[in-house]
Order: structure tokens, then sequence, then C-alpha cells
């Protein structure tokens, strides 16, 4: 399978929203982001991918963008040869299915933290979050990747 490793840094977007969904995108290291525009132009970070994560979109065009959180490499996998694989490999096509469901249960859990928890609660429970997915996470703690602004971005409304 074609790929390539490139290194992101958090200064500009790796993909604009309205780019083509013609590549899958593995966190080899580091934190990206998928995010979009909300209200008044404001910038609502939609999801969060850490090491060994991805943002797999669908084909077409996608409605967010992508960006590093903090520098990153990232392995960019063409949509042709990624298609391929998941068909011709029982293995990856497996993988693929837990992580749709992964994420896919991780953006119902911020769903009902948008709609039913006040501002406190939703920022409790991305602290939790961050430090049960982040790999660099441990017994004795972690350290917050995210800048002021990105938290207020994160949790779905303004805090």
């Amino acid at each position: 399978m074609p790929q390539r490793i490139i290194e992101v840094s958090p200064s500009r977007p790796l993909r604009l929203p309205g780019w083509n969904g013609d590549d899958v995108f593995f966190v080899r290291q580091g934190l990206i982001a998928k995010y979009n525009f909300g209200s008044v132009a404001r910038r609502q970070i939609l999801a969060v991918r850490f090491a060994g994560e991805a943002i797999i979109p669908r084909p077409g065009v996608c409605d967010y963008g992508i960006q590093a959180v903090i520098k990153s490499d990232i392995i960019v996998i063409p949509r042709a040869g990624w298609d391929e694989a998941a068909e011709t490999e029982p293995e990856l096509a497996a993988l693929l299915l837990r992580t749709l469901q992964r994420h896919e249960a991780i953006a119902h859990q911020w769903l009902l933290n948008c709609g039913a928890k006040d501002a406190a609660s939703r920022i409790a429970h991305l602290i939790c979050e961050i430090a049960a997915r982040s790999p660099a996470a441990d017994s004795h703690g972690f350290e917050n990747p995210f800048t002021q602004q990105q938290f207020g971005e994160l949790p779905g409304k303004p805090v």
C-alpha cells in the first residue's frame, strides 16, 4: 500500500474544510484535530486523534478541516490504496470496523456532552478523555497538549 510520512506543525491546516477525502491519515506521533467553523466564524474542534488513531474520511468533499494540535508525524495513505487493502486484507477490514466503531462511540459522547452538561462538566470530561486516550499519560499524569484557546474550541459550545 503506497504511503508517505509527513511532519505537520500546528501553525497551518493540513486540510481546509471542503477538501476531497482522497487520503487517510494515521497519527504516527503527535495529535491532530478535525475542525470546522460554527456561527460567527468561531472555530470548533469536532474530534481529536492521538498517536495510533486515524482520520478516515468518506469519499468526496469533507465538511471539516484537519490541523495538528502539536507537532505531529502523519502517515498519509491514498484512498485508492487504502480501499484496495481494506478489500483484500480481512485483518485490516476488521481493524477499520473497530476503529470506526470507537470513533462513533467517542462522537456520541461528545454530542451528549454538548447538549446535556454544563461548561465545567464538559471540561472535566474532556480532561478525563485526554488522560484516557493520550499515549503519553501514565499513573503520574499527563501533559496537557491543548492551548487555552483550543480548550475553548473543544467542548462543543463556548465555555
